[in-house]
């Protein structure tokens, strides 16, 4: 694939992948020291996209809490209702990102990322 000129080999995709995937779990490990809960339980929280509402059950299972906008909900009402402060995980980034600064989102993009949801949230949690 040529991007600016550039050919990109499969084994550069491959790393491109891994070092998102690294990026994806520090932001994680991150987020999971915030958000105190009630209990005295720390977890993070997450805005998933509503296309990979599949990562959410793997996402739970290591104590991150997410949070899945409506269907056919706007984009810009989502901005706005579920993501001020928040990480959000798409694979429809470039909606959002001139939002990001307005609302203070982080976005964890997954369009060049492999769609499986297993191999995915094993990548965002490793």
């Amino acid at each position: 694939m040529d991007e600016g000129g550039i050919r990109l080999t499969d084994e550069c995709a491959r790393e491109a992948i891994r070092d998102g995937a690294e990026v994806i779990q520090n932001m994680l490990a991150t987020i999971a020291t915030m958000d105190k809960e009630k209990d005295g339980q720390r977890r993070g929280t997450v805005v998933i996209d509503e296309n990979l509402a599949n990562l959410a059950p793997f996402l739970e299972k290591k104590g991150i809490r997410v949070r899945l906008p409506p269907k056919g909900m706007s984009d810009e009402k989502i901005a706005e209702d579920y993501l001020p402060n928040r990480i959000f995980i798409t694979n429809n980034s470039k909606d959002f990102i001139d939002m990001a600064s307005e609302y203070d989102i982080g976005i964890i993009a997954t369009e060049n990322v492999l769609k499986d949801p297993e191999h995915l949230a094993k990548n965002i949690l490793h």
